[in-house]
């Protein structure tokens, strides 16, 4: 149980090392486009943590929220393939600029929501760390 809170530590620093290198990047080039990397930073190192976190982490482990968060994954995922494909299979203008106008409102939004999906798994990753914690510390 030892390895796996040493997994879930380096987990919570993979994270937070994800978000901290395009900040210091981007105020030592002076550039803010560079703080957009966080997107593609940390997005790759949670979609990692979350296939290794289902693959290896016992089920006893995982928090409840650990489900809902990666079925909203599936769920954003889907709608953002549908739209694309409906812009690239869509043969009517009207019909393409209406899809092309929500394909826009979703990239924006995703500005927020991926921020608050990133929270809130780090929220989650913290929350098993100190449950296995909790049960070294207890001696299970």
């Amino acid at each position: 149980m030892k390895k796996i809170l040493l997994y879930k530590r380096a987990d919570i620093a993979l994270q937070l090392l994800a978000v901290s290198i395009p900040i210091v990047t981007g105020c030592l080039v002076n550039q803010a486009s560079v703080f957009f990397s966080i997107y593609g930073s940390l997005g790759l190192v949670q979609i990692i943590s979350c296939v290794v976190n289902h693959l290896y982490l016992p089920a006893q482990f995982r928090h409840q929220q650990r489900h809902r968060y990666n079925l909203c994954l599936i769920i954003i995922t889907i709608i953002v393939i549908a739209l694309w494909l409906a812009v690239l299979l869509g043969n009517d203008y009207t019909y393409t600029h209406f899809v092309g106008g929500l394909i826009i409102f979703t990239c924006f939004a995703m500005v927020v929501i991926g921020f608050v999906l990133a929270f809130w798994y780090f929220v989650i990753t913290i929350t098993e760390t100190q449950y296995i914690g909790e049960q070294v510390k207890s001696g299970c």
